[in-house]
């Protein structure tokens, strides 16, 4: 017998906030309010999620594609999943969702100005 108090099993559910919650949702709708579309299918990822129709690893996976580039977001998912859980930022892809800019947005491509083209050819 150990001393202690009890450890928290993997998958225990930590306690959410519902105020966390509508937090995070209100940043979703922000980002996706031009497009309903994905917000609207994180929605049923959650839904799929509460209702165990997705486990745990599968809702990550699920996150991690529809949110992908949006990394704050992906992190801030971290809020819903259970003890020994966590999305860190060494396990995201790193890049930058298409019409974001970064520092070099607007600056000329290899093939002149705007970029390179969309064949992928320089210069066309």
């Amino acid at each position: 017998p150990g001393g202690g108090p009890p450890k928290p099993q993997m998958g225990q559910m930590r306690e959410l906030k519902v105020e966390d919650a509508l937090l995070y949702l209100d940043q979703v709708k922000l980002e996706f309010g031009d497009r309903p579309r994905i917000y609207n299918e994180f929605l049923e990822i959650m839904k799929n999620f509460k209702a165990q129709e997705i486990d745990t690893p599968g809702v990550i996976t699920q996150v991690s594609r529809l949110f992908r580039g949006y990394n704050k977001l992906i992190l801030g998912f971290n809020t819903f999943l259970p003890e020994g859980y966590k999305i860190e930022l060494k396990d995201l892809p790193v890049e930058v969702p298409v019409g974001v800019g970064g520092p070099m947005a607007n600056q000329p491509g290899p093939g002149g100005v705007g970029g390179p083209s969309p064949l992928g050819v320089p210069g066309v």
